[in-house]
């Protein structure tokens, strides 16, 4: 399944510097074959999100509903799942939320009244993911960590022949711990 990615980079700057400083080494005592003197200097860099990428929040590009005649109600795939992987800095997760219904309206017919949809998705619309698990899935697609999201149209009352859409918005926060 396509899946749209978004990208959300989670650092400011840039900064990629090594610092290599003289350092003066007092010569008295390296007169003669064998004398010795030692000195450190200190080398560091910073890594930002822009060197090594910043996390990914996947969700489903769209969503289709089937019919299902034994329970009566329209309802998508169980495999329809929202994934974040990544480089986070530590001491943070990521939320995901959306909200617990959606509006349906036909797409062809004004006319038609809107269909009210359940969206399960978390808790109450929420899902987290521990920068462990994040972390885990930033090189190996096995190690992602998927929530389902579910999506079903159950009052079928004054449903009408066509096609009907929704919009779902899928809003990720990064937390601290």
């Amino acid at each position: 399944m396509k899946k749209k990615i978004i990208s959300s980079l989670l650092s400011a700057i840039t900064v990629f510097t090594m610092f290599i400083s003289p350092m003066s080494v007092k010569a008295d005592g390296l007169q003669n074959v064998g004398d010795t003197a030692n000195s450190t200097s200190t080398a560091t860099f910073s890594v930002s999100a822009d060197d090594i990428g910043g996390v990914t929040v996947s969700v489903p590009e769209s969503i289709t509903l089937t019919y299902d005649s034994t329970d009566k109600k329209y309802a998508n795939s169980t495999s329809d799942k929202v994934y974040v992987y990544g480089n986070l800095a530590t001491g943070r997760h990521i939320t995901v939320a959306t909200p617990t219904s959606t509006s349906f309206s036909h797409k062809t017919d004004d006319t038609a009244p809107d269909m009210t949809g359940a969206v399960t998705f978390g808790t109450d619309g929420t899902a987290t993911w521990t920068n462990a698990q994040i972390l885990a899935g930033r090189t190996i697609e096995a190690n992602r960590v998927g929530n389902s999201i579910g999506v079903q149209v159950t009052d079928l009352t004054n449903i009408r022949l066509g096609a009907y859409e929704s919009t779902m918005t899928f809003t990720a926060t990064t937390v601290a711990d």
